[in-house]
């Protein structure tokens, strides 16, 4: 006979656990979704406030310290996007964190770049020096242009290179990792296809942004906001859709 409350249904153990927010599932080696990498910012139910907190701060790149917080922001939007978070638009709650992944970020990009630059100069000084007060003759000047074309070419690699070791640096959340540069190559290499799509989704998101300013009058700032965001967000599904099927864990954000 159940002997339960008369007004109770008899116990059937603990009530399940309620499931979390849906994530954007995506098959390793599947492609980078197009569509969704354009669209995903205006999805959010709170874009409008973080669009307009990511136009203070990206204006405030003009006096430099804005920038560490947009890049910052990026790193955590790149993070977000690998664990197919529904909404990866991070919120703009912990800025000491969204600064210190920007200066991380910053920070090795920067390690990329000064030597090639450095480098660049001292050819040039030294070019500079050889020519005296004399005009240049002809082997001078086609020394001069094999110097600009290497030096060209030197940072277009770093280009091409840099975007995958950002994302190692998102995904681990260390600074040593944008220079684990074996790691970093194979990355690319198993996911060469999502990563040239990423390439061109950054340049759409350019392009689209450039018109939302012409024929929208969105703003210059605000349109920039979105294209950086857009871009990492691509960064981050070329993580998501990693052919080795091995995305780190990170905790959010």
């Amino acid at each position: 006979m159940d002997e339960s409350h008369p007004h109770q249904p008899p116990s059937q153990g603990a009530p399940p656990t309620p499931p979390g927010p849906p994530t954007n599932q995506a098959q390793p080696g599947s492609s980078v979704d197009f569509g969704r990498s354009l669209s995903f910012f205006f999805q959010d139910p709170d874009w409008i406030r973080k669009i307009l907190l990511g136009s203070l701060f990206s204006l405030l790149s003009i006096f430099l310290v804005g920038a560490f917080f947009v890049a910052g922001y990026m790193v955590r939007l790149i993070r977000r996007s690998a664990r197919g978070e529904t909404y990866p638009l991070p919120e703009w709650d912990d800025l000491g964190g969204i600064f210190v992944d920007g200066a991380m970020v910053i920070g090795a990009y920067l390690v990329y770049v000064l030597p090639v630059m450095f480098l660049y100069i001292i050819g040039a000084l030294g070019l500079g020096i050889g020519l005296g007060g004399d005009e240049p003759s002809i082997a001078v000047s086609v020394v001069m242009a094999v110097l600009v074309l290497f030096f060209g070419l030197l940072m277009l690699c770093v280009v091409f290179y840099f975007p995958a070791a950002m994302i190692r640096l998102a995904l681990k959340g260390n600074f040593g990792a944008a220079f684990e540069f074996g790691p970093t190559w194979e990355f690319i290499q198993r996911n060469i296809g999502n990563y040239l799509l990423a390439f061109l989704i950054v340049f759409l998101a350019n392009l689209i942004s450039q018109f939302g300013i012409l024929l929208f009058c969105i703003g210059i700032i605000p349109a920039s906001f979105w294209g950086t965001s857009v871009s990492a967000h691509a960064l981050g599904e070329v993580a998501l859709r990693d052919r080795s099927g091995q995305v780190p864990t990170l905790p959010v954000p």
